[in-house]
Protein backbone atom coordinates (compact mmCIF):
# COMPACT_ATOMS: atom_id res chain seq x y z
CA UNK A 1 0.00 0.00 0.00
CA UNK A 2 1.24 3.65 -1.11
CA UNK A 3 1.04 6.22 1.78
CA UNK A 4 0.20 9.78 0.61
CA UNK A 5 1.04 12.58 2.60
CA UNK A 6 -1.64 15.18 4.01
CA UNK A 7 -1.23 18.46 3.54
CA UNK A 8 -2.40 21.36 5.99
CA UNK A 9 -2.50 24.74 5.38
CA UNK A 10 -2.38 27.45 7.70
CA UNK A 11 -2.51 31.09 8.30
CA UNK A 12 -0.28 33.65 9.20
CA UNK A 13 -0.93 36.56 11.21
CA UNK A 14 1.58 38.82 12.52
CA UNK A 15 1.81 41.48 15.69
CA UNK A 16 3.94 44.54 15.70
CA UNK A 17 2.18 47.05 17.59
CA UNK A 18 -1.29 47.63 19.83
CA UNK A 19 -3.20 48.46 16.72
CA UNK A 20 -2.11 46.01 14.75
CA UNK A 21 -2.08 42.68 17.05
CA UNK A 22 -2.86 39.71 14.35
CA UNK A 23 -3.06 41.92 11.82
CA UNK A 24 -3.11 40.37 8.35
CA UNK A 25 -0.68 39.61 5.88
CA UNK A 26 -1.88 37.02 3.74
CA UNK A 27 0.90 34.48 4.10
CA UNK A 28 -0.26 31.20 4.38
CA UNK A 29 2.26 27.90 5.15
CA UNK A 30 1.68 24.41 3.99
CA UNK A 31 2.68 21.51 5.84
CA UNK A 32 2.40 17.68 5.33
CA UNK A 33 2.04 15.00 7.56
CA UNK A 34 1.53 11.60 7.21
CA UNK A 35 -2.20 10.46 6.25
CA UNK A 36 -1.62 7.25 9.13
CA UNK A 37 -2.96 7.65 12.30
CA UNK A 38 0.06 8.34 14.37
CA UNK A 39 1.81 11.45 16.50
CA UNK A 40 3.46 13.26 14.17
CA UNK A 41 5.40 16.55 13.77
CA UNK A 42 4.14 18.31 10.38
CA UNK A 43 6.29 19.32 8.16
CA UNK A 44 6.76 22.39 6.11
CA UNK A 45 7.07 22.42 2.99
CA UNK A 46 6.23 25.95 1.39
CA UNK A 47 4.05 29.34 1.77
CA UNK A 48 2.74 31.27 -0.38
CA UNK A 49 0.51 34.79 -0.46
CA UNK A 50 -2.27 35.22 -2.61
CA UNK A 51 -3.02 38.36 -1.38
CA UNK A 52 -3.39 40.82 1.29
CA UNK A 53 -6.87 41.78 1.74
CA UNK A 54 -8.14 39.99 4.62
CA UNK A 55 -12.07 40.52 3.53
CA UNK A 56 -10.93 38.05 0.24
CA UNK A 57 -7.46 35.93 0.72
CA UNK A 58 -7.98 34.20 3.90
CA UNK A 59 -7.75 30.36 3.03
CA UNK A 60 -10.46 28.42 4.13
CA UNK A 61 -9.97 25.10 2.81
CA UNK A 62 -7.55 23.00 0.24
CA UNK A 63 -7.37 20.17 -1.39
CA UNK A 64 -5.34 17.87 -3.79
CA UNK A 65 -6.25 16.13 -7.13
CA UNK A 66 -6.79 12.17 -6.71
CA UNK A 67 -4.09 12.48 -9.07
CA UNK A 68 -1.67 14.36 -7.60
CA UNK A 69 -1.09 16.98 -10.00
CA UNK A 70 -3.44 19.97 -8.94
CA UNK A 71 -3.21 20.90 -5.67
CA UNK A 72 -6.44 23.85 -4.60
CA UNK A 73 -6.80 26.62 -2.44
CA UNK A 74 -9.63 28.23 -1.46
CA UNK A 75 -10.66 31.80 -0.38
CA UNK A 76 -13.39 33.90 0.04
CA UNK A 77 -14.30 34.31 -3.46
CA UNK A 78 -11.21 32.95 -4.73
CA UNK A 79 -9.64 29.56 -6.05
CA UNK A 80 -5.87 29.05 -6.57
CA UNK A 81 -4.64 26.17 -8.48
CA UNK A 82 -1.13 24.83 -8.61
CA UNK A 83 -0.29 22.67 -10.99
CA UNK A 84 2.93 21.51 -12.74
CA UNK A 85 4.96 20.60 -9.46
CA UNK A 86 7.31 18.30 -8.70
CA UNK A 87 6.50 16.06 -5.41
CA UNK A 88 5.27 19.02 -2.72
CA UNK A 89 7.00 21.52 -4.08
CA UNK A 90 4.13 23.02 -4.90
CA UNK A 91 5.22 26.48 -5.40
CA UNK A 92 7.26 26.32 -7.89
CA UNK A 93 4.66 24.98 -9.77
CA UNK A 94 2.00 26.95 -12.31
CA UNK A 95 -0.32 29.31 -10.15
CA UNK A 96 -3.78 30.00 -11.67
CA UNK A 97 -5.75 31.75 -9.43
CA UNK A 98 -9.52 32.08 -10.33
CA UNK A 99 -11.90 34.50 -9.14
CA UNK A 100 -15.59 33.02 -8.37
CA UNK A 101 -17.27 36.17 -8.04
CA UNK A 102 -18.67 34.69 -4.92
CA UNK A 103 -19.37 36.93 -2.12
CA UNK A 104 -21.09 34.17 0.13
CA UNK A 105 -18.93 32.85 3.02
CA UNK A 106 -17.35 29.61 0.94
CA UNK A 107 -15.44 27.37 3.23
CA UNK A 108 -14.46 24.40 1.93
CA UNK A 109 -13.61 22.08 -1.21
CA UNK A 110 -12.79 18.73 -2.28
CA UNK A 111 -12.22 17.13 -5.69
CA UNK A 112 -14.81 15.22 -6.90
CA UNK A 113 -12.59 13.77 -9.66
CA UNK A 114 -9.43 15.03 -11.34
CA UNK A 115 -11.07 17.82 -13.12
CA UNK A 116 -14.02 18.90 -11.24
CA UNK A 117 -14.42 20.32 -7.79
CA UNK A 118 -16.80 20.87 -4.93
CA UNK A 119 -17.35 23.88 -3.06
CA UNK A 120 -19.80 24.54 -0.55
CA UNK A 121 -20.39 27.45 1.30
CA UNK A 122 -22.01 28.26 4.95
CA UNK A 123 -24.97 29.95 5.97
CA UNK A 124 -24.89 34.02 6.64
CA UNK A 125 -27.24 36.76 6.55
CA UNK A 126 -30.09 34.09 5.34
CA UNK A 127 -27.88 32.48 2.46
CA UNK A 128 -25.26 29.74 2.09
CA UNK A 129 -25.57 26.33 2.66
CA UNK A 130 -24.92 25.42 -0.62
CA UNK A 131 -23.12 23.19 -2.58
CA UNK A 132 -21.72 24.49 -5.91
CA UNK A 133 -19.86 22.32 -8.84
CA UNK A 134 -16.96 23.89 -10.51
CA UNK A 135 -15.35 22.28 -13.76
CA UNK A 136 -11.17 23.03 -14.26
CA UNK A 137 -11.70 22.24 -17.51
Amino acid sequence: MIQKPCFILTLHFTSSQKIELNRFNGRTFIYKIPDTPGKYAAELVGEFTPCDTARVCQVTSATISPDGKKLVILGYGFLWIYSDFKGDDFIKGTLKTIDLGATTQIESVCFKDDNTLLISDEERAKTGQNLYSYSLK
